[in-house]
């Protein structure tokens, strides 16, 4: 069979495989024997290297033999025991292979089936006959496309192990140092009647504060981890209960803190609106964000400064928020704070803490449909606001 008569035609004009496609592995799953070895033919020409199978079931049969998965593949619809549809819900449905972009080969136009294939996570589609260049090209641009989305993931999984790596050498050995430091002073006492009391309560009082901070910090991985990769959407929905007084979650906030004697020495008001209607949400998440921005509010705030918590209706949305009047940060850093593990200006500060704090607060927003809105001035300090949308309001 020619070419022609596989469904394939002729181009006059040429297309060479560029640097992004150098070295792809493509899979090749079409149950026409000569439409298979033409398009084996037109891909190996063009310098990829080129598996193939019969059918789904082969096609299955491939993938698992692979040393690793191929970087596309092109797969018939019609096809014998299973076909099209089948096979790329199995590869959607594999941790191994649900990368994998997916161009579907058919001679069918039928818009229904271009849908339903777009829906399960199919890339693109070719209807025979088809242009040789057209294909080509359509081929290196998934795969550009497929690489840049893969090198776009390294960099953000590579950032993020640099960023743990260095938030495990420093903050985690912190508290660690603190509790083996008092600790190994407790121990130096051949007898612990012989230790002035002051002086004992002043090493439990180390060794406690370095257990708290280091759980908080191991409980702030484990729920950003949770609220990023985790059921939180699910755990949330069945939680959800009218809220009819803000105070109240506040007041589970200022209890939960890591810290809330230093509150303390802060002047804190509350600036509550009245008759608020009762509003949508789970209470625990929510204390908890409150919390974190309770503790940022304390953390970059100077003592005998005033931290404002407040909580109004405006424009049909319910609106928590926590003011301080602490140091601020740049307009251009802002933008930047929701992401996990950052902190503004870590390297000249060396705040404590994991920097995961506005991130979780993020993700526990979105949870809610809400956002997280920051309005904050150098010298003058910060103001972070949680806005509940309208349908969360009874």
């Amino acid at each position: 069979m020619s070419r022609h008569e596989a469904g394939v035609l002729g181009d006059e004009n040429g297309v060479r495989m560029g640097d992004a496609t150098q070295g792809a592995v493509l899979l090749v799953v079409e149950d026409d024997f000569q439409m298979r070895q033409v398009l084996k033919e037109i891909l190996t020409n063009e310098g990829y290297t080129v598996f193939d199978a019969y059918d789904g079931v082969n096609a299955l049969e491939v993938l698992g033999k692979l040393a690793a998965p191929p970087d596309m593949i092109i797969a018939d619809i019609m096809m014998p025991r299973m076909d099209g549809f089948e096979l790329l819900r199995r590869v959607r449905d594999s941790e191994v292979w649900a990368h994998i972009p997916i161009t579907f080969l058919t001679a069918l136009d039928n818009p229904k089936d271009m849908l339903r294939g777009k829906e399960m996570g199919a890339e693109e589609y070719i209807t025979k006959p088809f242009l040789i260049g057209d294909f080509l090209r359509l081929v290196e641009a998934r795969l550009k496309r497929y690489r840049a989305l893969q090198r776009m993931h390294q960099n953000r999984v590579e950032s993020l192990k640099q960023d743990i790596l260095r938030l495990l050498n420093h903050e985690f050995r912190t508290p660690l140092t603190l509790i083996i430091a008092y600790t190994d002073m407790l121990r130096s006492y051949e007898q612990a009647e012989a230790m002035p009391k002051p002086m004992l309560i002043e090493f439990l009082a180390g060794v406690c504060d370095g257990a708290q901070r280091l759980r908080r910090l191991v409980e702030n991985f484990v729920l950003l981890a949770e609220l990023h990769y985790g059921d939180g959407a699910t755990k949330l929905a069945w939680r959800m209960r009218d809220i009819d007084d803000p105070r109240t979650l506040f007041r589970e906030a200022i209890d939960c803190m890591t810290r809330p004697d230093e509150l303390s020495h802060r002047h804190v008001v509350l600036e509550i609106a009245p008759d608020l209607p009762a509003f949508t949400g789970d209470s625990e998440s929510l204390v908890i964000a409150l919390r974190e921005l309770l503790d940022n509010a304390v953390k970059f705030s100077d003592e005998g400064s005033t931290i404002t918590l407040g909580a109004v209706l405006r424009d049909g949305h319910i609106t928590l928020s926590v003011r301080d009047e602490g140091r601020g940060m740049p307009i251009g850093q802002v933008a930047r704070i929701g992401a996990a593990f950052y902190q503004i200006d870590r390297h000249t500060t060396e705040d404590q803490g994991v920097g995961a704090g506005l991130a979780i607060v993020d993700a526990i927003a979105k949870l809610h449909d809400a956002r997280v809105h920051i309005v904050s001035r150098e010298g003058q300090g910060t103001t972070v606001q949680i806005v509940m949308p309208l349908d969360h309001l009874f």
